[in-house]
């Protein structure tokens, strides 16, 4: 089975880091056209920890200016796209 490419990039916010964000948690992402101008603030749930500091999360809000980027969608990130860390489960998620 043939992958497209992805059409967006998440956008490095601060410098590459070792840190392991709490499963269940949500982070704020900042996502980037790989070849247009669209900029989308996406919040993920943290779901699992992958080798070298990858993250796997699923899609809580976002999906406005990139169709992959969908509720419910899965993602893959590491620490340095983080733009900010909501622990604490049941508050709302703004942007």
């Amino acid at each position: 089975m043939l992958v497209p490419p992805p059409v967006y990039l998440f956008a490095d916010i601060t410098p590459p880091t070792d840190l392991r964000f709490p499963i269940g948690a949500h982070v704020r992402l900042r996502a980037v056209g790989e070849e247009d101008p669209r900029v989308e603030e996406v919040w993920v749930r943290v779901t699992e920890h992958l080798q070298d500091f990858v993250h796997r999360g699923v899609v809580a809000q976002g999906g406005q200016q990139f169709r992959e980027l969908s509720p419910g969608w899965t993602v893959h990130f590491r620490p340095h796209h983080v733009q900010r860390l909501q622990e604490r489960p049941g508050t709302a998620l703004q942007a």
